[in-house]
């Protein structure tokens, strides 16, 4: 749910950047619905293969590598896409691509920026939340041993 909600947010926001007219076109619709698929492919390629593997093991220099890596190919896909390909894919619509490929670069960088702190985010409060059941756990251990070594103490009491 949390993906998704997300991804809405994101596409209202983008199509409210992309839209030529104040009432969105389908155009609109298709440019923005196409542009976050080039999004996604990478925001999901960082979460679930370079942060586990790079990130969360304290390998920040090759995760920076593999993100720059990550964001200039993908930019450069978007860019070719929308101004080479597009017309082949969705034929009967008229694409302009408005953004230069910096541009597209800071999308990119934009996005994977905020979905990783936000994983980030979203595991360190999975943590702290372990730690405080693993202290109610032992405090709960502790005092069940005291019961016990009560019990032992004075049987009668």
């Amino acid at each position: 749910m949390q993906h998704l909600a997300f991804w809405m947010l994101a596409f209202f926001v983008l199509i409210e950047l992309f839209a030529y007219d104040e009432e969105y076109a389908t155009v609109d619709y298709i440019y923005t619905g196409i542009f976050m698929l080039t999004l996604m492919i990478p925001s999901y390629l960082n979460l679930y293969f370079f942060v586990p593997r790079f990130l969360s093991k304290k390998k920040g220099v090759i995760y920076a590598v593999f993100m720059i890596v990550l964001i200039f190919a993908s930019a450069i896909f978007n860019y070719y896409l929308f101004s080479d390909f597009i017309d082949y894919i969705v034929p009967g619509y008229y694409f302009i691509s408005y953004y230069s490929l910096f541009e597209i670069i800071i999308f990119f960088v934009s996005f994977l920026f905020v979905t990783t702190l936000l994983k980030l985010s979203k595991e360190y409060f999975t943590l702290l939340e372990s730690k405080r059941k693993l202290a109610q756990i032992e405090k709960e251990k502790t005092e069940a041993e005291m019961k016990m070594l009560k019990s032992h103490l004075d049987p009668h009491f």
